[in-house]
């Protein structure tokens, strides 16, 4: 049921509309703007949008991990601890 709303909620921020102003939305708004990025680029088939998720959630850890790197090495990090 979740995997359906993200694609629907992708369709409509894709043609245009806004979430919260011209439909619900139970997610962060960043849920339905990565799956309007997702139907965009990727084909419009249940394989097309798990292959894009996975893509996604894969790249997340990495780029997370990249930028905590950087922060340490610029010493900025130790302000947080």
């Amino acid at each position: 049921m979740d995997e359906q709303l993200t694609i629907a909620f992708g369709y409509r921020v894709a043609i245009g509309e806004i979430p919260y102003r011209d439909f619900w939305l139970i997610y962060p708004p960043g849920v339905a703007w990565i799956s309007a990025l997702q139907y965009l680029l990727v084909e419009h088939s249940p394989f097309g949008h798990k292959l894009f998720y996975c893509l996604y959630q894969g790249l997340t850890p990495l780029l997370v991990y990249i930028f905590f790197k950087r922060l340490e090495a610029s010493q900025k990090l130790s302000y947080f601890i």
